[in-house]
């Protein structure tokens, strides 16, 4: 062997080339098995499990270590406070009444509409007027709700409805 040249076992192990050794003569082949496959009769190679999806063991879901949980908002106090009254306008057949503004953080708003004083509709900021409202005064009372409770505005502005 020269210093140059490198001359290989004769029975090489398999493994370099992804190949195995030829058999001596008289001998049964030996068969080649791919990466990650195991002869029959052997176990299976153990997975490496995903650290990013695999909760560790006695650990809680979410959670971080070391990590401060976010503390839930307070809930208000006190029912909301009405700051501006509601407005009521007319687009067309529409009547729009505006929630107003309120302190206290509402979380939900109930409209009810008024044409001549009686009541006619609730929920909706919106109203179609028909031809048989033509004339008639509209208002809308707002009732604003949070956590500790429900307050109601003083009715809107008043508007004629027009055809």
């Amino acid at each position: 062997m020269s210093g140059t040249e490198y001359d290989p076992p004769v029975d090489e192990p398999p493994g370099k080339d992804g190949t195995q050794a030829p058999n001596p003569p008289g001998t049964p082949p030996v068969p080649e098995w791919g990466p990650g496959e195991n002869p029959p009769g052997t176990n299976p190679p153990i997975p490496t499990p995903d650290t990013a999806t695999t909760p560790i063991p006695g650990s809680i879901p979410g959670v971080v270590v070391g990590e401060t949980p976010p503390v839930p908002p307070e809930p208000p106090a006190e029912p909301p406070v009405n700051v501006d009254v509601p407005h009521v306008s007319q687009t067309g057949v529409t009547l729009t009444c505006t929630m107003g503004n309120w302190d206290g953080e509402p979380t939900a708003y109930s409209y009810v509409w008024y044409l001549d004083g009686a009541e006619v509709s609730g929920g909706e900021p919106d109203y179609i007027t028909t031809p048989e409202d033509w004339g008639k005064a509209a208002t809308c009372v707002v009732t604003a709700t949070n956590a500790a409770g429900s307050t109601t505005a003083p009715p809107s502005n008043e508007v004629t409805i027009t055809e």
